[in-house]
């Protein structure tokens, strides 16, 4: 992998379904507990609608949905990842947060290659430690690919 030594770092592993996933600490602002969130009309499924959080407004998404993974009800281990991509900031909805990680470029694997019935544009890397496997998101394109058609309306509804 060409990139890998830019890959090496701390990252915030969390829990959706069985998988663990890792984003890059950098990215993270906080983590809050789950609170009621505002739906936003005309948005995708996977947009659960806004918060206000100290008097900031932060569109929020389910990142099970956001996968593809039948959502679940919330529950006490249900928390909100709130992160800074370039574009926005904005709340990830998981189902549980594991622990902050530092892996190094030699537990660093590039994505392998599914074929064309599986779409890895989220996927940053594999972080492969401790007989576990955590995905490493790309969460500039988790977050983007959408982005800018919500914000427009979110823009819309605080004006």
């Amino acid at each position: 992998m060409e990139n890998k030594e830019s890959l090496s770092g701390k990252y915030l592993t969390f829990q959706i379904e069985k998988e663990e996933y890792g984003i890059e600490i950098l990215k993270i602002v906080e983590i809050i507990k789950y609170m009621e969130i505002r739906e936003i009309p005309q948005t995708p499924d996977f947009i659960l609608g806004l918060i206000n959080l100290r008097d900031q407004v932060i569109p929020i998404m389910d990142l099970r949905s956001r996968f593809g993974i039948s959502t679940k009800p919330v529950d006490e281990e249900s928390v909100i990842i709130i992160i800074q991509t370039s574009k926005v900031r904005m709340g990830l909805l998981v189902d549980q947060v594991k622990e902050v990680i530092d892996i190094h470029d030699e537990n660093i694997e590039s994505t392998p290659d599914f074929g064309t019935a599986l779409n890895t544009d989220f996927i940053l890397a594999l972080g492969k430690m401790q007989h576990r496997v955590t995905i490493l998101l790309d969460i500039e394109n988790v977050i983007t690919q959408e982005i800018d058609a919500l914000m427009s309306n979110v823009e819309q509804l605080i004006a």
